[in-house]
Parts: structure tokens; sequence; C-alpha cells
């Protein structure tokens, strides 16, 4: 369960395999053993007699997988009642995966990120952001992916969507509405957007998130 991907992996018992461990170690997993296809995106794999879950609550997913498979659903359903969980998870390990906060940067890359949250509801392009840098585009994309490692315009649409997270989960904004805030477009859009980043409809993810009483902000 969880970092126990690890132990296995270093055991040899994964190589080759489609495995995956907790999301903001994957990259690690991946990175220190790369006979692996390490999934971030998925709650458990099973391969057989090898089987690997993500976070803390998977382990849970993974249990009831097992017993769904060994004694029958039955059991398993009535087990997963016991435990206050849905018996079989609609959800994917990526959806709980947040943006990693920003690394220190220079002031004048600092900057630049200021003024682009500040208008997200904006077509921001890249020739504003130099402008606003007083650099030459290619020293600004240089500094940016130094930086933050993504492009300009990457962290720009991550920051959209991470808006568009916020908004769903705090307030009775429309998709419609909230396209236009985060600078999407359209809701046709930004339900296409959301789905590649986080793999559920907005609407998804307002039913999962959203606080009990939203606001209208």
């Amino acid at each position: 369960m969880c970092s126990g991907a690890f132990a296995l992996a270093q055991a040899g018992l994964l190589d080759g395999l489609r495995v995956t461990t907790h999301w903001s170690l994957c990259d690690e997993l991946a990175r220190q053993y790369p006979t692996l296809t390490v999934d971030q995106t998925a709650l458990f794999v099973d391969n057989g007699n090898i089987l690997t879950s993500g976070g803390v609550t998977t382990g849970l997913d993974l249990a009831l997988h097992l017993l769904r498979g060994d004694i029958g659903a039955s059991l398993a359903n009535h087990v997963a009642r016991r435990v206050v969980m849905a018996p079989r998870s609609d959800r994917e390990q990526a959806i709980f995966i947040d943006s990693p906060p920003a690394p220190p940067c220079d002031s004048a890359i600092a900057a630049v990120q200021q003024w682009m949250l500040a208008h997200l509801a904006e077509p921001v392009t890249v020739g504003q952001m130099t402008d606003k840098a007083t650099m030459s585009r290619r020293s600004f994309h240089r500094h940016f992916l130094n930086s933050t490692g993504l492009t300009p315009l990457a962290w720009l649409h991550q920051q959209r969507i991470t808006r568009a997270k916020e908004l769903l989960e705090t307030t009775n904004l429309s998709i419609d509405d909230i396209a236009g805030r985060v600078g999407l477009g359209t809701a046709a859009n930004l339900r296409l957007q959301f789905r590649r980043a986080t793999t559920i409809t907005p609407t998804r993810h307002r039913q999962l998130f959203a606080a009990r009483t939203p606001t209208s902000a």
C-alpha cells in the first residue's frame, strides 16, 4: 500500500509491471525504478499476486477489490457498508493531486506571475508577459522554465484549472460563468480542459468537493 511499492520495487518484484503509489511519490518511484510503468491516476493496480495502491484510503479500495475477487461481491458490499464506503469507487487518484507550490523564483518572474493571476479572465499572451518582465522572449522562457519547471503558457493554464477548482468548490456559479472568470472562454472548453487535467468533469468535481453552502461570489 502507498509507499510500500518502493519495498516491492527494491526486491525486484515489480520489474516490467504497471504499478502505482501515492501521487506525490510517483515521479520518484519512476525515477528510481525506470523498468516500471507508474500510473499516478490509478487508485490501485492488480497484477495478479502483486498489487499496489495509491494514498492511505486507497488501501481500503484495494482491500474491497481483494474481497470481491476472492469471496464475492455480496460480502465485499457488506464490508463496504460496515466501513461506510462506496462498494465500487468511481474515483481516480488524479482528481486528488494538488498543483505543487511554485518554488521561489527571481523577482521579475514572480511579478509576472502575480500579474497573470490578476488577469486570468483575460487572453494573456507571451508577448505581454515578456513586456512585463522586460526580457526577450527567449530569456523569459528560459528563466520561467528554470523557476517553475513549466513553460509560461503551461503555468498559466495550470493556474486557470486550479482557480476553476476553487470556484467549483466554494461557489454556485454556473460552468459558463466559471469558464469566463478563469479565461477558458466557454463551458465546453472548460469541460474539455478540466477533464484533461483531472480525468473528471467540472460537475463531478463539484459533487465530490463542493462546500455544503457554496456562495455566489
